[in-house]
């Protein structure tokens, strides 16, 4: 019996989506991962961030009204970028 609330619980934790706190984080969440990366990689050109192209972006979850996402730059390594709501 436990064994299968087990396996019930890690079915139900494997299928869910993670959820934005915030619009933005929102809609780069339904864009596919091409899409997300070259989308974080326009936003960090233009803030003057050190790097040249994302390879890879992950929503680690949200915090009180931020958004944290992982980002790894081809050449700059791993960069943390906190998403907040915009006015």
């Amino acid at each position: 019996m436990i064994r299968l609330l087990f396996t019930a619980l890690l079915c139900v934790l494997a299928s869910s989506q993670a959820t934005a706190q915030n619009w933005l984080s929102q809609a780069l969440l339904e864009l596919n991962e091409g899409q997300r990366n070259e989308t974080f990689t326009y936003l960090l050109r233009d803030s003057n961030a050190k790097c040249d192209r994302v390879i890879r972006t992950l929503f680690n979850g949200s915090t009180v009204e931020l958004d944290d996402w992982e980002v790894l730059c081809y050449h700059a390594g791993n960069r943390t970028h906190r998403i907040g709501e915009l006015p």
